[in-house]
């Protein structure tokens, strides 16, 4: 288990609390509009759709509709907070022994990195994704998406906790979170093969056994039973402008148009552009996914040394791809869906993952070139220093990598 720098998650996010309170939005924006609209009164409508944001936002109604607003935007921030709380700690759990390399020098029992500099990555991966503009401008101004990022955050760091200590808690909390976001947004109904998928993946020896894929779909129902509580409010409640039919209806209604639109935009008109999203998606965590076999001994075979040198220039090129696709560039995801739309999208998820794979792919080379050789020499006088990591190199890297977070910070 990573017990190393086991609380910096936890001042992380007061961190990022302390700075989105601080540069929070102090009054109602064309983004925040709708919401505040309709938490406020002043949209005669009812809610129709996202039920966990309308039922955690209830509080709010009882405040002045001057305090709405701000009071929207506060939550955001704690959202957003919380989401890189969850970030930094998913980083801690990746998986560091994809490759033979880093299985040398991770930790033996779970392929953790948890050497003390292990806190440089997930710096890294706070800073790419928390300063990130659209980050950044969802976490201090209310629209609702930040909650919807923080229920991935929150299925994927449940996920890796199950993969780090086995314990059945965790994955059946990542299915109840996986119901609940798919009551609450669209992207996590159309990932559920994905998560599918990592369940297999976590589990494939006992998937179809003890009864587990039948309690994975009770959860995820009792998540997704959130579903029938706000058109079940909006026709109960006295006043309201539906009846029980007619909520249900819109309820409905407003589900159908949101596939609709997808089907529409995406699909139908843009089924090219469907395939670019899920390749800019696969970049950054593919590789922490895939578990590279053993090629013999590396100081002994040439296929061994080949693997080391690819994936290093291949997980640097990887590295630096998603630090520049944290600064939105001409040629990333969210200017290619501007320019082939006509819109702008937030696409948190997009930057999340990319902050991952940042994380991952620093903490490989923290691993590989910040190793203790003397520490592995003692515990195994064979040991054979591995090929192309050079001295220059493992004195050079380590102290760049905990540089790096202050460089993309300033820049």
């Amino acid at each position: 288990m990573a017990e190393t720098n086991r609380r910096l998650p936890r001042y992380v996010a007061l961190g990022a609390l302390l700075f989105y309170v601080l540069t929070l939005s102090r009054s109602i924006t064309l983004q925040s509009l709708p919401l505040a609209a309709q938490l406020a009164g002043w949209d005669w409508l009812p809610m129709a759709g996202q039920p966990l944001l309308w039922l955690l936002t209830l509080p709010l109604r009882l405040l002045p509709a001057t305090w709405i607003p701000v009071s929207l935007n506060l939550f955001s921030a704690v959202c957003g907070a919380l989401t890189l709380g969850l970030l930094i700690r998913s980083v801690q759990l990746l998986p560091q022994d994809r490759t033979p390399i880093q299985r040398v020098f991770s930790n033996k029992d779970k392929g953790l990195f948890t050497q003390p500099d292990n806190w440089a990555p997930m710096v890294l991966a706070c800073v790419v994704c928390g300063l990130e503009f659209g980050f950044w401008r969802e976490a201090t101004t209310a629209t609702g998406e930040m909650l919807d990022l923080l229920l991935i955050a929150a299925a994927i760091w449940c996920l890796l906790e199950y993969r780090a200590v086995r314990e059945s808690r965790w994955i059946n909390a990542a299915a109840l979170i996986w119901g609940l976001g798919m009551a609450e947004n669209l992207v996590m109904l159309l990932t559920l093969p994905l998560f599918v998928v990592s369940l297999f993946w976590l589990r494939w020896r006992h998937f179809l056994r003890g009864g587990f894929l039948l309690r994975m779909a009770l959860l995820g129902l009792a998540g997704f039973s959130i579903y029938a509580l706000q058109p079940l409010a909006n026709g109960l409640t006295p006043h309201s402008p539906w009846g029980f039919g007619e909520a249900w209806h819109m309820t409905l209604r407003t589900t159908k148009h949101i596939i609709l639109l997808f089907y529409g935009q995406f699909w139908t008109g843009h089924r090219y552009m469907v395939v670019v999203v899920v390749l800019f998606y696969l970049l950054p965590v593919l590789p922490c996914l895939v578990r590279l076999p053993d090629e013999g001994g590396y100081h002994k075979a040439l296929a061994a040394q080949l693997q080391i040198l690819v994936c290093h220039i291949s997980y640097a090129f990887l590295l630096l791809a998603c630090l520049w696709l944290a600064f939105d560039p001409a040629i990333g995801l969210q200017q290619i869906m501007l320019r082939q739309l006509g819109y702008s999208m937030p696409l948190l998820s997009f930057d999340y993952l990319t902050a991952l794979g940042a994380g991952y792919f620093a903490g490989y080379f923290m691993l590989v070139f910040g190793a203790n050789l003397r520490e592995q020499y003692r515990k195994n006088p064979q040991f054979k220093r591995p090929p192309f990591t050079p001295r220059w190199l493992r004195h050079s890297v380590p102290p760049f990598l905990r540089a790096l977070p202050v460089l993309v910070a300033g820049d």
